[in-house]
């Protein structure tokens, strides 16, 4: 009996340094997912479509993580863990499957009533938006930048642009628009 408890003890400590490894990937910010007050212990949750996948929650950010090749997130013990232990499948029911949908990891779970908003990956004065797995593409006001913490369009100073507000570089050649025609030099006059 000892025996067969120390084989699952050191089981489940080698899919947890084999999780541990794990690198992280997309980080998802203010998921509805994570506890607004987090103990000293992490948070976790799976990934809705991936049984491979699973999410730790730092601060209300939810990080994505893989695990090794022929592991799925076990919910019970928040290891990886072989997929007969795992058991992560979905439920299976009498009714026939919805059809799938695509979801944004982004996005609040179905029935949420307020979206959720994140940063443009590339474009400071650009956000997205999701509510029942429609996401839509924002652009705030002209001078003003997303402020990822605040959820809101927001000074340049405030907000957490990684690159400096770099204006456009100075045109050296007068553009088409603004040149006017030559003046007109004909016919010469006579000496």
């Amino acid at each position: 009996m000892i025996a067969a408890a120390m084989k699952y003890v050191a089981l489940g400590l080698v899919l947890l340094a084999v999780s541990a490894r794990a690198e992280p990937g997309e980080v998802i910010p203010n998921h509805p997912n994570c506890p607004e007050m987090q103990g000293p212990l992490p948070h976790y949750f799976i990934h809705p479509t991936n049984c491979s996948r699973f999410y730790e929650c730092h601060m209300k950010d939810a990080w994505e993580y893989e695990c090794p090749a022929g592991l799925h997130f076990n919910v019970a013990i928040d290891v990886c863990d072989f997929p007969v232990n795992a058991k992560s499948y979905p439920p299976t029911t009498s009714e026939p499957p919805s059809p799938p949908h695509p979801t944004d990891p982004h996005c609040p779970p179905p029935g949420a009533t307020l979206p959720n908003y994140w940063a443009h990956g590339t474009d400071c004065s650009r956000y997205y938006g999701c509510l029942e797995g429609c996401v839509k593409e924002f652009k705030c006001p002209d001078g003003l930048y997303w402020n990822d913490q605040q959820k809101r369009c927001d000074s340049y100073s405030s907000s957490q642009c990684d690159c400096p507000n770099i204006p456009p570089a100075p045109n050296m050649w007068p553009s088409v628009t603004s040149q006017k025609p030559p003046a007109k030099a004909w016919p010469y006059p006579k000496p």
